[in-house]
């Protein structure tokens, strides 16, 4: 986290150069007034205000939201416009959403303590916590899951069928597209040998190439489904879901984690938790907020959700280029 240098004003003796003029005016002129006297303590007090930082930590540091880019930063402004807005209320200065251009230069940029307050896809806010020491704050109530679908026409009844199909997923280092993975494995597909996995860019991407008959099969997020009901109605329908997982991975965990940095305080994490709760679950705007997300409100997690994302974390390393040896 970059902090606040607090440059000395210490001279060769060891005073400030404003307390050096006064020593120095008082010995050439034992008549100094009173008045001016004061003026100079006057002086120093303000020099001394002016230099005072704010304190490291607080929620004054508290200036930007970072979001993990799973969406454009035009689209991630505009969906975290109201959280942004509550905390700027709340805090009594501005707090703007922020970015990057991709997920490993937004992991790089948590690893250099760039960030307060995270909003990050678990699996990365887990190596966030591991690796960086960023603390898990709040999560939705709602769990996600991976979706697969395949077309309303087509006659697969289960997994199995689709051995040699090829199947839209999201990027590489999607936890859904780990949760798909694992669904083929545990039906006895093996993704690259038996199913083919192309990865598009989103969710909704992913779903449109069994529209347009490029694929036979979309794997996308639950949250993702919802929000495509509309889109995808009469086009596509649910075969499996990854809520059925019983192997390595876990089949459901958190949409999303908020975190906050080591550099915030235990005092200032706790306050800016029950300001967030309190817009998301107890205030019109927030729940307007969270309901566009289908999160179902918002809740502190416990460190044994944090765990269940261990499983995760080999592979995404790996797409992350961070492999430990």
């Amino acid at each position: 986290m970059t902090r606040r240098t607090n440059h000395s004003l210490t001279g060769d003796l060891g005073l400030s150069p404003a307390l050096q003029v006064f020593n120095s005016s008082a010995a050439m002129s034992p008549s100094l007034s009173l008045q001016w006297r004061r003026h100079i303590l006057l002086v120093l007090l303000l020099i001394c205000l002016s230099v005072t930082p704010a304190k490291a930590g607080g929620l004054d540091s508290v200036r930007e939201i970072a979001i993990f880019p799973y969406l454009s930063p035009q689209k991630l402004v505009q969906l975290y416009a109201p959280l942004s807005k509550a905390l700027a209320s709340h805090l009594g200065h501005p707090v703007r959403v922020v970015s990057a251009p991709d997920y490993t230069s937004f992991m790089e940029r948590l690893r250099k303590g760039e960030y307060n307050l995270v909003i990050n896809a678990p699996h990365m806010a887990r190596v966030a916590q591991l690796d960086y020491g960023y603390r898990p704050l709040l999560r939705p109530q709602a769990d996600l899951e991976a979706i697969l679908l395949v077309s309303s026409q087509a006659p697969y009844t289960q997994v199995s069928e689709l051995r040699g199909a090829t199947v839209g997923v999201p990027s590489r280092t999607a936890l859904i597209t780990q949760m798909a993975a694992q669904l083929f494995r545990e039906s006895g597909l093996e993704p690259g040998v038996d199913v083919k996995l192309v990865h598009y860019p989103t969710h909704s991407s992913a779903a449109m190439e069994v529209i347009q008959g490029n694929a036979q099969a979309a794997v996308i997020s639950s949250r993702a489904q919802d929000q495509l009901r509309d889109r995808l109605a009469g086009e596509l329908r649910k075969l499996t879901g990854s809520g059925q997982l019983s192997g390595a991975l876990p089949g459901r965990a958190a949409p999303i984690i908020y975190l906050v940095s080591p550099e915030l305080d235990r005092t200032a994490s706790n306050r800016l938790a029950e300001i967030i709760l309190d817009f998301a679950n107890n205030s019109e705007a927030g729940r307007r907020f969270i309901d566009q997300f289908g999160y179902q409100g918002l809740r502190r997690l416990s460190s044994d959700e944090m765990h269940s994302l261990d499983a995760f974390l080999p592979a995404l390393r790996r797409q992350l280029g961070e492999v430990r040896h």
